[in-house]
């Protein structure tokens, strides 16, 4: 999985929706299931949000529990190999600035078409508990608590106290939630300094602060 960073010239002009931000969320609303988790690239939410601020409670209620679909919004990235992959989109965990991309394996279309004139690739998330301690591949973090203590300690334990913040990237940043009493909000890692089976106990340890998700092919459980 490559980490392709891009500026923001780059990933302005990738973004490619056909229809009106704001007509786009409400689409997103009413056609992709409740249990689907979107990730949208890093820059779009600002401009949906700016219209629509439910929509901030829409992307915590998305937030996954479960096995779920992944349905990741263009745009699209180069690899090296040639042609368009899909990719998370997010912000650096290190300065919550630098923007950055985990590209994603080439899938095929969407079996069923959820939203007309708009771009995305389907995948879907495994608890990590459940897909094998020998499973590769990126890790999505769900942090969600009322102790912002809970959630510190959380990310100290993901970064090893800050040295690897930069291999953590928050997906969804306009509609994070950091407040005294309640904290959610998504990461991502192609890079964890930490084993499947650490993050497995860190879930176990947590006390519910914190779940982990491996991104797998639609229909696929690693």
């Amino acid at each position: 999985m490559a980490l392709i960073h891009h500026g923001t010239e780059e990933r302005a002009a990738a973004w490619q929706l056909t229809v009106h931000f704001r007509s786009a969320w409400h689409q997103m609303k009413a056609d992709v299931p409740r249990d689907a988790f979107i990730c949208y690239p890093a820059d779009v939410g600002l401009m949906i949000s700016y219209y629509d601020l439910p929509f901030n409670a829409e992307c915590v209620e998305r937030l996954p529990t479960a096995v779920c679909p992944l349905v990741v919004m263009e745009p699209r990235v180069e690899a090296r190999s040639g042609g368009p992959v899909a990719a998370l989109s997010g912000l650096s965990l290190r300065d919550w600035a630098s923007a950055g991309r985990i590209a994603l394996p080439r899938t095929p279309p969407p079996p069923t078409k959820w939203l007309e004139n708009m771009a995305y690739s389907l995948y879907s998330l495994h608890p990590l508990h459940g897909t094998g301690a020998d499973m590769a591949g990126p890790v999505v973090a769900v942090l969600q608590t009322t102790s912002a203590s809970a959630a510190d300690s959380v990310i100290d334990r993901l970064t090893l106290r800050g040295q690897f913040s930069g291999r953590w990237f928050v997906l969804n940043p306009s509609h994070r939630i950091v407040e005294p009493s309640r904290v959610a909000f998504v990461l991502a890692s192609d890079a964890s300094p930490l084993s499947n089976q650490e993050m497995v106990d860190l879930e176990r340890s947590a006390d519910g602060a914190v779940r982990f998700f491996r991104v797998c092919l639609a229909g696929g459980g690693g």
